[in-house]
Formats: C-alpha cells, sequence, structure tokens
C-alpha cells in the first residue's frame, strides 16, 4: 500500500478553486494564532480584578522574580565551586598517576638490574629435564 500523497501534490493547480485555497489556509492560521494571542494578553490582564489586587499580584511576582534571581545566583556560584572542586581532584589524581608510573618505572629498572635467582619452578623444571624425582613443597 503506497502512503497518500501530500496535500499540495494532490491539488491541480489549472483549476481556480486552488488558488483561493492557499491564501485561504494562510488566513485561517494568521487568525488562529492572533486569537491565541490575544487569549494570553487578556489571561495577563484580568479585568475582573480592582487595582489593588493587581498591584499585590505585580508585587507578589516581582519578589518571586527577584527570589528566581537570587536562586540562579547562588547556583551558579554551586556550579563554580563543584568545578573548582573537580578540578583540583583532577589535578590530584593526575599527581598521583604521575608518581605511580615514576614508582613502576623504578620497579622495572631495579627488577632489570637485578641477578636473577633461580625460582623454584625453574628449579623443577631443570631436575625434571634431568630426569631426577625433588620433592614437592605439598608433600
Amino acid at each position: 500500500m503506497t502512503p497518500p500523497a501530500p496535500l499540495l501534490a494532490q491539488l491541480d493547480f489549472q483549476a481556480p478553486y486552488s488558488w483561493v485555497l492557499i491564501p485561504g489556509l494562510i488566513l485561517v492560521i494568521a487568525s488562529l494564532f492572533f486569537s491565541i494571542r490575544n487569549r494570553r494578553r487578556r489571561a495577563q490582564t484580568d479585568p475582573s480584578m480592582s487595582a489593588t489586587q493587581q498591584i499585590d499580584r505585580n508585587r507578589t511576582l516581582r519578589t518571586m522574580h527577584g527570589d528566581l534571581e537570587r536562586i540562579m545566583v547562588e547556583i551558579e556560584q554551586m556550579a563554580k565551586r563543584v568545578g573548582n572542586q573537580l578540578d583540583a581532584k583532577a589535578i590530584r589524581l593526575e599527581k598521583l598517576i604521575d608518581e605511580a608510573d615514576l614508582k613502576i618505572a623504578q620497579l622495572n629498572h631495579t627488577s632489570n638490574n637485578a641477578p636473577h635467582t633461580p625460582t623454584h619452578q625453574a628449579e623443577a623444571e631443570r631436575s625434571a629435564a634431568s630426569g631426577i624425582d625433588q620433592p614437592t613443597r605439598d608433600q
């Protein structure tokens, strides 16, 4: 099943009604847009409220706005503090990683320069190759 063609593709622009349809749709959309905008404006200024009620409402809105600004400043300061703490921890972590790398390099250097002493496993392999039975540590 094929999907339906878009509305504009279905129109026959040779017919005179199709040229009236497009501006009509634009007018309908514009009128809906303006009616929504007017409703929002009317909701903001309620005529049933008295002047003192509107003043009180505006005062509370201003105090809420001030509270929100203070909260935003506090959040910004807290974000800076957290960022600084994370930076300090990252620096400390990098120092610890560098120290660990240095210690690993020192251990590798000392293990490469140390005389090789045969381990128990190497001794067991040599004795097995020579055919001599040696007791193991488990027995």
